[in-house]
């Protein structure tokens, strides 16, 4: 059986209505958490995820839609393909973080200090993975079709999205409430 590892932050709580009918409802009771930087910069933060996010799945879809022979290649079909894992969970973790208000509970500081670093960097690696394949293309001397510029700026542009967020994880950090 799974066990919700914030079971214990939370207190159930049970009351009748005036029809008999029992109501359940869940208290939080875990400690209080909050932003390391000033609400100006968590505000200015959440644009800029936004924004690397959007510009992060420009840079996986355009590419798709071209014809690129590298796409041929495994070792960069592979990793630009699996990069849509860590981005759609980068994309998932920034949607939670501009939904967040402060004061923040355990779960939220769990997203944001270890998940949110990880799929950043995850993302930025996978398309990088790409790109050195791609390289090697290059130097084995293979044809290059107008495909596989887009396709590598569209790499460059994935890798550099992840980069950014990853560097921008000081300024979505969560720590403890006094």
């Amino acid at each position: 059986m799974a066990r919700n590892r914030y079971a214990k932050d939370y207190r159930l709580i049970e009351t009748w209505n005036e029809k008999g009918k029992l109501k359940v409802s869940y208290e939080y009771i875990g400690d209080s958490y909050h932003f390391t930087a000033d609400q100006q910069t968590v505000k200015s933060t959440k644009t800029k995820l936004l924004l690397l996010c959007l510009a992060g799945w420009a840079g996986f879809l355009v590419p798709l839609f071209v014809y690129a022979s590298g796409m041929h290649t495994l070792y960069v079909a592979l990793p630009f393909i699996f990069s849509a894992v860590p981005l759609t969970l980068l994309t998932d973790l920034t949607v939670s973080f501009l939904q967040m208000k402060e004061p923040l509970e355990h779960r939220h500081a769990d997203r944001m200090n270890s998940r949110f670093p990880l799929a950043a960097l995850m993302t930025a690696l996978f398309p990088l993975f790409a790109l050195c394949g791609q390289a090697v293309n290059l130097f084995m001397q293979k044809p290059l079709v107008s495909g596989d510029y887009v396709l590598m700026a569209g790499g460059l542009l994935l890798f550099a999205s992840g980069a950014l967020s990853f560097g921008l994880r000081e300024k979505a950090a969560v720590t403890l409430a006094d």
